[in-house]
């Protein structure tokens, strides 16, 4: 995998690259962090769907609402994890061996020889195209994806469903595949409100306003590591409810222009309502302002998710392809209804390619202060202070890299 390319996946999350485009929504800052929490703790990302029992229930807050709000207010800093995975698939023969004496409750734990396989506990495994019983479990029971329990250097153990009748090894020949950490970081965002004043140059001929949005990210573990900024200009027309996103553009990068119209439904959110799901726009992705490669296109749609309690559940999607309709990248944009305003739970980066390559932004949060951040990692209270100075109006990460440069961003 091309890291730089994965990192590239991370800023098109923010529409930073020409695969973004636009959310329609924009991360806001949790309240608070227990808020934060309990919303991660009803909605489960990965499957979509509520982890306790759904309990039908509306929002008075729109997308458009939501959005005509963060345009206004803009969004103050917020830092998030950020990890990169890529699937591994193997094929292994004979590789199944089962132990009636580890059966409790009806979990069989079953061991799988596979040399030099690099897991450790708590990695998922998924096996597949297992066509018979081994040793008495089911292959249905097989055919599933479950953690590591343990792991030596020939092989790995799994828990799955069923009961064996027998021990020793399954004559059936497996597929087997499993996600990969290919480096960790952290990410760093933050956008201004929308422009009082007309912007000086006119875009398709349309007087638009225009807001900025601040990304930097910092990436270790992968080769070579990573640190870069970039701006993002979005452009807006005034319409009779607020603003409609004409285009946006990347500072010494890509541009993208808004194909048609930008439609945000005015409807309240709602877990019944019969606009579940719906199409918001289309951008058309350009190397440049110029327009003169086409880079391809993003289509953005939303998505109502059943809510849980209080909790109404906004998913943004996406989908971006080259200009001969090949998908690339998927992303989703998972927000959840808070006390106040909607938040971010996770972002998530899906490439299209053989090694299924996958981003993940998640946990959420106000930055460290950088005074209390210093004195932390043995700044005394004077170089403290001088360190404040010197990243007045920097992000948290652009101001520890360049004057913390020892401390561990990542703890």
């Amino acid at each position: 995998m091309n890291i730089k390319k994965s990192l590239l996946a991370v800023l098109c999350v923010v529409g930073m690259v020409a695969c973004g485009g636009g959310t329609a929504v924009s991360p806001t800052l949790p309240s608070s962090q227990t808020q934060l929490d309990n919303l991660n703790a009803k909605y489960d990302a990965n499957s979509g769907q509520s982890k306790i029992t759904a309990v039908p229930g509306t929002s008075t807050e729109s997308i458009q609402s939501i959005f005509m709000d963060q345009l206004k207010n803009g969004s103050q800093e917020i830092i998030a994890d950020v990890v990169t995975y890529y699937y591994r698939s193997f094929f292994l023969q004979n590789a199944i061996a089962t132990d009636t004496a580890k059966n409790v409750n009806g979990s069989t734990t079953i061991s799988v020889y596979h040399p030099a396989h690099g897991l450790h506990i708590g990695d998922k495994v998924s096996v597949k195209n297992a066509s018979q019983n081994a040793n008495g479990i089911a292959a249905a029971s097989l055919n599933n994806s479950n953690p590591v329990t343990a792991v030596t250097s020939d092989g790995y153990q799994l828990v799955v469903q069923g009961s064996a009748s027998q021990t020793g090894l399954a004559n059936i020949n497996v597929s087997v595949d499993y996600q990969i950490v290919n480096c960790i970081g952290k990410y760093n965002s933050i956008e201004s409100v929308i422009s009082e004043k007309i912007y000086s140059n006119t875009i398709e001929n349309q007087e638009v306003f225009y807001s900025a949005l601040t990304v930097a990210q910092l990436m270790r573990g992968c080769t070579p590591e990573f640190y870069g900024e970039n701006v993002t200009k979005k452009f807006y027309k005034k319409i009779s409810v607020g603003y409609e996103l004409v285009a946006q553009s990347v500072a010494a990068g890509d541009y993208s222009m808004v194909y048609g119209t930008w439609k945000l439904p005015s409807e309240g959110l709602s877990a019944t309502s019969n606009k579940l799901a719906g199409d918001i726009g289309k951008l058309t992705n350009y190397a440049d302002t110029r327009k003169l490669q086409n880079n391809g296109y993003t289509l953005v749609s939303y998505q109502i998710a059943p809510d849980t309690v209080s909790s109404v559940f906004l998913i943004i999607s996406l989908k971006n392809y080259t200009q001969n309709d090949i998908l690339m990248t998927t992303e989703t944009n998972i927000y959840g209804k808070a006390a106040t305003g909607y938040q971010l739970i996770k972002r998530q980066i899906d490439y299209n390619n053989d090694l299924r390559n996958r981003i993940e932004i998640f946990k959420f949060i106000s930055p460290p202060d950088i005074l209390s951040f210093a004195k932390k990692n043995g700044f005394s209270d004077v170089q403290a202070a001088d360190v404040k100075r010197k990243c007045n109006g920097m992000m948290f990460l652009s101001c520890a890299r360049n004057y913390i440069p020892l401390a561990n961003l990542l703890d």
